[in-house]
């Protein structure tokens, strides 16, 4: 009896595994890989989760020469905070857009957000504009995070998860290490606009890398059809009601930073 019940135990998982989180809409994502083309594909999720570690983590230690730069005062904080509350905001969705427009679809736009807010970061003349764009880097980064974790699940068995995840925690522990060397280094040689910028030529060859050998989705439906699957009215307050907790927790503080910037 025994092995018959674990023969139906592994047809459940293998049915549970092949469940579309659309009703509507045929599972076309999962492509699990021989452990060869494996080994092709996952650097390429790796390297892009150390980039966005390494992004999130570069400007800790030139924080001081960006509000001495920007003349920012305490607000300087901002830069940070800004960046958290859109990176969480988009947590809720980014898997069910991944859905609709397909893991290397989201997966590179995400990269390409988070390219061009660090960009105008670098380029900002001014506070606002800096906490702005930043915040508008958020979101690409705060997508990566899960769409990668996401991307993995999609081309690996139940078994080789724990070990493909335990070898990803070693990016992001190198991204949160060397983040702040880097970050400081190039502060301290060049420019405090150099934080943001370094992480651009490594995120393009992350995405160029990552859009050769990932596989596609095989999703056949037109721009149009799967716009009009999004939830655009969720999307909205799920991002708006994330915010504003976001915002309430901290709001003696931003008080404080929206004075010094009026």
């Amino acid at each position: 009896m025994a092995p018959s019940s674990n023969s139906q135990w592994d047809d459940t998982e293998r049915a549970n595994e092949e469940t579309p989180l659309l009703k509507d809409l045929k599972d076309h994502q999962s492509h699990i890989l021989p452990r060869r083309r494996l080994l092709v594909v996952f650097p390429a999720l790796a390297l892009i989760h150390f980039t966005s570690f390494l992004d999130q983590t570069a400007l800790s230690t030139s924080l001081p020469a960006i509000a001495a730069g920007l003349n920012t005062g305490s607000s300087i904080s901002w830069v940070s905070a800004s960046f958290l509350t859109t990176s969480t905001s988009i947590q809720l969705i980014n898997g069910r857009l991944s859905d609709i427009f397909g893991r290397k679809t989201c997966l590179l736009g995400a990269l390409t957000i988070m390219v061009l807010g660090n960009l105008l970061s670098g380029w900002s003349q001014t506070p606002a504009q800096l906490y702005a764009t930043r915040a508008f880097s958020g979101l690409g980064a705060g997508a990566i995070n899960a769409l990668v974790q996401i991307a993995i699940s999609d081309i690996t068995t139940l078994e080789q998860r724990g070990y493909y995840f335990g070898i990803l925690g070693v990016a992001v522990a190198l991204g949160n290490g060397l983040g702040p060397v880097v970050g400081g280094v190039l502060t301290e040689k060049t420019s405090w606009r150099w934080a943001f910028w370094f992480v651009c030529p490594l995120a393009a060859a992350a995405a160029t890398y990552f859009g050769l050998v990932f596989p596609p989705s095989d999703m056949a439906d037109n721009v149009c059809t799967k716009l009009q699957r999004v939830d655009w009215f969720g999307v909205f307050t799920s991002m708006m009601a994330i915010v504003l907790i976001l915002v309430r927790a901290t709001a003696p503080h931003n008080c404080a930073a929206i004075q010094e910037l009026t």
